[in-house]
This record gives structure tokens, C-alpha cells and sequence, in this order.
């Protein structure tokens, strides 16, 4: 077979494609160097391949271990769960607490220097679970459960203590509209438009208070959707094996690299440059 013989775009791709199925047929027992993405793309730049397709493929792959993504609400909470292939061990639930302080600054137990924040966490039968309490942030509850090979990861988030939107808007406005009935009397000094000008206020407040609860709620939602991503791809991340060829500690491709070599400084050939080496010598 020729050498230089020549691949349009269509013709590597099928070659990469046929190269593929005997290495996965076994019919090569030799195995390829492992590859980074960035080398991935190189190769699809060559096959005439958008490297985005290559980066996509890597996230689908990745997200294959995820076999079940969840969104639920009740009128007091929300809810968020990732089903996770993989097995549940005691490094699981480390993961997830290093996840939670270093994105989220989640306390692992309380302090003296910030008493208005703490965590707990609990073991109820097969189910381990982190409450994370707050006075300023938004209260958070995460829970691990095997299930099989698989985990199931559980985020909750208490949104309301009176309920749905429309229940907490018509509530409030109902405050809202008492404390503006003195200022409307003192006002008009008349009961009639008194009453009109609190029933605009109660109806306005109804309106803009649903609005802005629902709109919180949702963006609470969106929250919890990405740490519950976020905790899936840590977890996958830390438990994915090393590929062959490759240093543990960074991720990178060990390549066999040749000896360090030390370039030699020109030497002086004249009768001046011998006599000082030889003076040199003579010094050690």
C-alpha cells in the first residue's frame, strides 16, 4: 500500500470508522495511547469532523451516567433528583460535602464566628442526609440512597410556610392594605374613598406580591437544578477510573518522553582557549 496516497474527508472518516469497529472487535490486541479532548479534536479536525461534535460526544457520554433527572414542587418545597450510576460508598457522601462548602460556603459543622449558619447530618436507615440552616440564605436538604448500582441524589428547598403563590400574594396583601388604611383616611377624610383606595391597594399588591413569588420560586427551581448538576458531575468526576496512559494526578496523558539533553558549550580550539582549560584544571 502506498504511502502517500492520499484521503479526502468522507474516506477518512470512514477509514476512523473502520479503525474503530476492529480495535472494539478485538481484532488488534495492541492498545492505542489514551487521548485528551483537545487531541480528540485535533483528530476530528483531520477527518474533516466539527471538533464542537467532539465535545458534545464527550458531555453526552458523561451524561449517560446519569440515568434519571427529577423536578418536583409541592406548595412548601422544591424538589430535584439525579439517579447516578454509580455505586454508593463512604467516599460519596465526602464528595458531596467538599462539593457543598467549596461552591456553596455550606459550614460542615457550626461555628462560633458565623452562629447563624449550620449543618447536620443524619443517617436513617440506607439514606444519609446533610440540613443545611440558615438566617440569611435559603435553607437546603440533600440526601444520598443506593439504589442498586445506582445512587439517587435528592435536593430539597423550603420556599413557603403558607403555601402556593396565589395563597402567600393574597395573605400579604391583606397586611399590606391594613397598614394603608390610616394613611387613606387621614388623607381624603372620607370612609367611601378610604375604602375604594385600600381595595386598589389590596388588588395591586395581589398582582405585583404573585408575581414576584412565583418568579423567586422558579428562579429557587433553576438553582437547585444546577447544584443538583453539579453535585451529579462532581460525584461522576471523582469516581470515573484513570484511563490507561494516564497520571492520576492531573488528567494528562503520560507521554514516554526522551531523556533530557544538555547541550555542550562550543569549546575554544585556539592555543589561548587550550592554555585556559588547562589553567582551569590545574585550579580544581
Amino acid at each position: 500500500m502506498g504511502s502517500e496516497r492520499t484521503f479526502s474527508g468522507d474516506q477518512l472518516r470512514d477509514v476512523l470508522k473502520r479503525a474503530a469497529e476492529l480495535q472494539g472487535s478485538g481484532a488488534s490486541s495492541s492498545e492505542g495511547p489514551a487521548l485528551t479532548v483537545a487531541e480528540l479534536e485535533q483528530v476530528a479536525k483531520g477527518a474533516g469532523l466539527d471538533p464542537a461534535h467532539i465535545r458534545q460526544a464527550v458531555r453526552e457520554m458523561d451524561a449517560a451516567r446519569v440515568s434519571r433527572r427529577t423536578t418536583d414542587a409541592s406548595d412548601t418545597h422544591l424538589f430535584v433528583e439525579r439517579w447516578i450510576e454509580l455505586p454508593m460508598t463512604p467516599r460519596t457522601k465526602d464528595i458531596v460535602k467538599a462539593e457543598l462548602s467549596h461552591l456553596h460556603d455550606v459550614p460542615l459543622q457550626w461555628m462560633l464566628s458565623n452562629p447563624f449558619e449550620w449543618t447536620t447530618t443524619k443517617q436513617v436507615g440506607d439514606t444519609w442526609e446533610l440540613n443545611f440552616r440558615s438566617l440569611s440564605r435559603a435553607d437546603l436538604r440533600v440526601s444520598l440512597q443506593p439504589r442498586g448500582d445506582e445512587v439517587r441524589l435528592r435536593l430539597a428547598r423550603p420556599v413557603s410556610t403558607g403555601g402556593r403563590p396565589l395563597f402567600e400574594a393574597v395573605l400579604w396583601s391583606l397586611a399590606v392594605a391594613m397598614i394603608s388604611v390610616p394613611a387613606f383616611i387621614a388623607m381624603s377624610g372620607e370612609v367611601l374613598i378610604s375604602v375604594l383606595g385600600v381595595l386598589l391597594v389590596y388588588a395591586a399588591s395581589v398582582g405585583v406580591l404573585y408575581q414576584g413569588f412565583s418568579h423567586w420560586r422558579k428562579s429557587q427551581h433553576a438553582s437547585l437544578e444546577k447544584l443538583g448538576d453539579q453535585l451529579a458531575d462532581a460525584l461522576i468526576t471523582a469516581e470515573a477510573p484513570s484511563p490507561v496512559g494516564t497520571a492520576a494526578s492531573t488528567g494528562r496523558r503520560v507521554r514516554d518522553e526522551p531523556p533530557l539533553q544538555l547541550e555542550e558549550e562550543p569549546q575554544d580550539t585556539t592555543a589561548a582557549g587550550a592554555r585556559e582549560r588547562s589553567r582551569q584544571r590545574g585550579g580544581l
